[in-house]
């Protein structure tokens, strides 16, 4: 991916870079934006209204959101498929489902954040527990293997790497993983 977007302090977006398959062609009536996220070649831009819009690849339905039940409050995506956070803790996914991230099993619940990789997702739990699903965690809904996982205070994703940012604690050491 060879494009860069970026949320100016007026709402408005700005894109830039190779536009190969409409990525940096902004949508002329996209509401004020709070924030964006990108894929390989497409973009989501969450409204300040808790709207989604999506622009550029569309080939795998990354670009068409579903009927939102309630406002988002965060978007992210993977490199072919997109997912919002309602302000109802609820996640939803649309695009690529073949490697599983998408569509998002209701049996994730209710979450305070969402994260997006190249071939699965995670969520953060109110407990501060992690969730995630999709590609090579055979499709199902998991708890992430970390034995001071209700530590965590936010999470994000790379292509194939999770990050979290754990609280402090003196009550047990960190996970393995903290080492690394």
């Amino acid at each position: 991916s060879s494009f860069s977007v970026a949320v100016k302090a007026d709402g408005s977006v700005a894109a830039w870079g190779l536009d190969a398959e409409g990525q940096c062609a902004v949508p002329a009536n996209l509401p004020r934006t709070a924030a964006v996220a990108c894929g390989v070649a497409h973009c989501a831009a969450l409204g300040s209204d808790g709207s989604v819009t999506c622009w550029g690849r569309n080939v795998e339905g990354q670009c068409t959101p579903p009927a939102l039940p309630d406002p988002g409050v965060q978007v992210v995506c993977g490199p072919y498929y997109t997912a919002v956070l309602g302000a109802g803790g609820r996640a939803i996914g649309w695009g690529d489902g073949s490697r599983a991230a998408v569509p998002i099993s209701a049996s994730v619940g209710t979450v305070q954040s969402i994260a997006a990789a190249g071939n699965h997702m995670l969520a953060l739990r109110a407990d501060g527990s992690v969730i995630y699903w999709g590609y090579g965690v055979a499709n199902l809904v998991q708890e992430y293997p970390c034995p001071d996982a209700k530590r965590v205070s936010a999470i994000s994703a790379s292509f194939d790497t999770d990050f979290f940012v754990l609280q402090a604690s003196t009550a047990s050491p960190p996970c393995p993983e903290d080492l690394q």
